[in-house]
């Protein structure tokens, strides 16, 4: 096994095992070697199912993401909430295919989940081999529009993020 599996297993072996010791609360020694059996366990029983994640190239780079995605979630819940209270009858939801440039699929999972964070959007697919992603919207305007902005707003900035 490389050696980003095996920090996998160490991670996971560790998280699992602090969490025992806190439900157990109970430091004695059955506990404690019970605790780590199991962990050890179900730590090599899911390495194989952990997908690899590429390394981030830029710390930077991901801190501007994080906060653009939190500052769209904010804007997004406001907006949102101006079109349901205003006039519903108003929306236009859509079905928008997006092609994209990511085919890592941790990262595709990413931008996924921040798309569907962000209220007002869901994807409702995520295909890196075809390169598309699949958006339902409240309301859009102009399909282009709103594949332009998820392209330019999100997958730009996680390929500055990752190494992909």
């Amino acid at each position: 096994m490389t050696s980003s599996r095996g920090s996998i297993r160490w991670r996971t072996f560790i998280v699992l095992w602090i969490f025992w010791m806190l439900l157990a609360q109970d430091a004695s020694a059955g506990t404690v070697l019970t605790g780590a059996l199991f962990s050890a366990l179900i730590s090599l029983a899911t390495a194989p199912l952990v997908p690899r994640f590429p390394r981030i190239r830029s710390a930077r780079a991901l801190a501007g993401y994080v906060s653009v995605v939190i500052w769209d979630i904010v804007v997004a819940n406001l907006r949102v909430a101006r079109w349901v209270i205003g006039s519903p009858s108003a929306l236009r939801p859509a079905m928008v295919e997006i092609p994209i440039d990511i085919h890592d699929p941790a990262v595709v999972a990413v931008l996924a989940a921040t798309v569907t964070l962000t209220p007002g959007t869901l994807t409702v697919e995520a295909d890196p081999a075809s390169g598309r992603l699949v958006v339902h919207v409240l309301h859009a305007e102009d399909s282009s529009t709103v594949a332009g902005e998820i392209r330019d707003r999100y997958e730009r900035r996680l390929k500055e993020v990752f190494a992909c």
